[in-house]
C-alpha cells in the first residue's frame, strides 16, 4: 500500500512537473524576444535587425515546440479522462515537434527546392542573371550564391540558405522575362542584401516583383 501511494505521488509530481515546464517554456519562448529586444537591439543597422530576426526565429522554434507539447497534452488529457495518456502524447509530440525542427535546420533548403521544383540555372541560357548575380556577389564581397528557376510565369525571387557559403537565389521564369537588365539587377541586389547579412529565407520568403499580388510565401523575412 506504501509502495502504491508512493508510486502515485510520483507519477502526480511529474505530471505536475511536466505541466510547469510546458508552460513556462512556452510563455518563456514568446515574452524572451521582447525583453531581450528592449535590452539588446539598438536596431540601427541592417545588422542589427538581421541579429534580431534570428534571435526571434529560435525563440518562435521553442515557442512551436513547447506549445505543441502543450496542446497535446492538454487535448489528449481531455479525451481520454487520463492525464498519464496526455504526457505520454505531449512526450510524443514534442519529440516529433523536435525532430522536424532539426529537419528543417539541416534540410530546409533542400527542402525548400524540391517543393518548388526549382533546378540549376544554365548559365549560357540566362547569362544576364548570371552576369548580374557575379557583379553583386562581387560588390557585397560574398562567395558567388548558387542559382536556381522555378518555371512558372508569376515574376518571384527568393535567397535561402544558412549562411552566405550556402546561399543560393531561386527566380521563376516570369522574373526574367519581364524585367530588364537594371529591374534584375535591383532584385538580385535586394537578395544578395538578404545573403549578406544572413538572413536568406531557409523556410522561406518568397518576394513578389512587379506582380499585381504577392503569388507566394513560406514563412518570414522580407
Amino acid at each position: 500500500m506504501g509502495s502504491f501511494h508512493s508510486h502515485s505521488t510520483t507519477s502526480l509530481g511529474c505530471r505536475r512537473g511536466c505541466r510547469v515546464v510546458y508552460v513556462i517554456g512556452l510563455a518563456g519562448s514568446l515574452l524572451a524576444p521582447k525583453v531581450i529586444g528592449r535590452i539588446v537591439d539598438r536596431q540601427v543597422t541592417f545588422y542589427d535587425l538581421g541579429a534580431a530576426n534570428r534571435r526571434n526565429s529560435l525563440f518562435l522554434a521553442l515557442a512551436t515546440v513547447f506549445g505543441t507539447g502543450l496542446t497535446a497534452y492538454v487535448l489528449f488529457t481531455v479525451v481520454s479522462l487520463h492525464a498519464s495518456v496526455g504526457l505520454l502524447a505531449s512526450l510524443i509530440a514534442t519529440g516529433a515537434a523536435v525532430a522536424l525542427a532539426i529537419g528543417a535546420t539541416v534540410a530546409g533548403d533542400r527542402i525548400i527546392l524540391a517543393v518548388s521544383n526549382a533546378h540549376p540555372i544554365d548559365e549560357m541560357s540566362a547569362s544576364i542573371l548570371a552576369n548580374v548575380t557575379q557583379e553583386m556577389a562581387i560588390a557585397a564581397s560574398v562567395p558567388l550564391p548558387r542559382l536556381y528557376l522555378i518555371d512558372v510565369a508569376a515574376p518571384n525571387a527568393f535567397s535561402i540558405g544558412w549562411g552566405p557559403s550556402e546561399a543560393a537565389i531561386v527566380v521563376t521564369r516570369g522574373l526574367l522575362e519581364r524585367l530588364d537588365r537594371e529591374e534584375l539587377q535591383a532584385v538580385i541586389a535586394h537578395e544578395m542584401a538578404h545573403i549578406r547579412i544572413s538572413t536568406p529565407a531557409t523556410a522561406s520568403s518568397c518576394r513578389s516583383w512587379s506582380a499585381p499580388e504577392p503569388s507566394c510565401s513560406w514563412s518570414t523575412s522580407g
